[in-house]
């Protein structure tokens, strides 16, 4: 949209601020709000606009090193596709080397996305949640929530007592 001259993180803060939900005061209550942008220079702007969390996506095909300690200067959170939560091999680790990597430049770590029924890490929903719990994150992007909600319920406040799904 830069070619346009259109300033879309503008246009968005305009949109929540006609509703009052701009600010984290002014949504928290009511509709708790979360900006998420697959673009540097829009979250960049939406720090300049508002208070509202930025959580910078990383998509499934782009490819790493990335540099967590810039992405921290204006994102609160990353948010990575669920490949690059896998390791070098493809394979599933405890704790992903991304979420450690996130955590150590100081922000959150959100992940995308979980569904029911597109099972990408296991061969039943909730296995594939465990998974997801496993790797430690903060926030989990589903189309599902009732599997997400009572899986991340029943396993987060009992981290002690995870069955890993490698049996570790």
């Amino acid at each position: 949209m830069e070619n346009y001259k259109i300033d879309v993180a503008e246009m968005l803060y305009e949109l929540l601020k006609e509703y009052g939900l701009h600010t984290i005061a002014g949504s928290k209550d009511r509709l708790p709000i979360i900006i998420q942008c697959f673009e540097k220079e829009s979250l960049i702007r939406m720090k300049q606009l508002t208070d509202l969390p930025t959580v910078f996506l990383i998509s499934a095909n782009s490819k790493g090193p990335f540099d967590f300690k810039e992405i921290a200067k204006y994102s609160d959170a990353v948010c990575p596709a669920w490949p690059h939560f896998l390791d070098a091999n493809g394979g599933i680790t405890y704790p992903s080397a991304i979420a450690e990597q996130i955590r150590a430049a100081g922000m959150d770590v959100h992940a995308y996305v979980a569904q029911d029924d597109n099972l990408h890490l296991a061969d039943n929903p909730i296995d594939e949640y465990r998974t997801w719990v496993n790797w430690g994150l903060d926030f989990l992007f589903t189309e599902f929530p009732h599997m997400c909600v009572t899986v991340f319920n029943y396993y987060k406040p009992n981290t002690k007592d995870f069955t890993l799904l490698d049996g570790k």
